[in-house]
């Protein structure tokens, strides 16, 4: 597997965990956004996977989930 694809696996299956914790806390789209300072749209497409999060949208979004960035990348480090 090439690293393109490799990073683009990671991404699905980070963009999956942050809607899964979303869902999990019981947050919309909005009080994600509220929490984070990442816009709803932003959140929706790295959830989508339509667009690939900074380094500091991803901090964010992760803080504001109270989902330690090590356990989001756990399969990837």
């Amino acid at each position: 597997m090439d690293v393109a694809t490799q990073a683009e696996n990671a991404l699905q299956v980070i963009s999956t965990r942050l809607r899964d914790r979303r869902l999990q806390l019981d947050y919309s789209l909005r009080q994600l956004a509220k929490l984070s300072g990442v816009s709803p749209t932003g959140i929706t497409q790295i959830e989508n996977g339509e667009r690939s999060p900074t380094f500091y949208s991803l901090f964010l979004i992760a803080a504001a989930l109270e989902l330690p960035l090590g356990e989001l990348l756990e399969d990837f480090l």
